[in-house]
């Protein structure tokens, strides 16, 4: 992976974005039960942690991520509440130790 990214980058944000669609399909105007939607946060979070682990992530990588991965679930359809929520859940497993 280079200084700031790469295609694995891209593959990982789009890898974990089809799981996410495949856990909790976005049903715009309904919300999901919040047992399902945390248990879909936690997936978010432990995936995003295997993968800094397993790539040293700058910041500039962890925004592209971050963007990345906000807009693959944009193209899915999830409303903005959710592409949020999902993503405040990728960064802070950014910065668990």
């Amino acid at each position: 992976m280079s200084l700031f990214g790469g295609p694995e980058l891209q593959e990982f944000a789009d890898k974990l974005a089809a799981q996410i669609a495949q856990r909790l399909p976005p049903s715009p105007g309904v919300a999901p039960p919040p047992p399902k939607l945390e248990r879909v946060l936690q997936h978010v979070a432990l995936s995003a942690l295997v993968f800094r682990r397993a790539n040293k992530l700058n910041v500039v990588k962890q925004v592209r991520l971050s963007r990345a991965f906000q807009e693959k679930l944009s193209a899915l359809g999830y409303d903005e509440d959710f592409i949020k929520a999902a993503t405040l859940r990728l960064a802070q497993s950014f910065a668990a130790q």
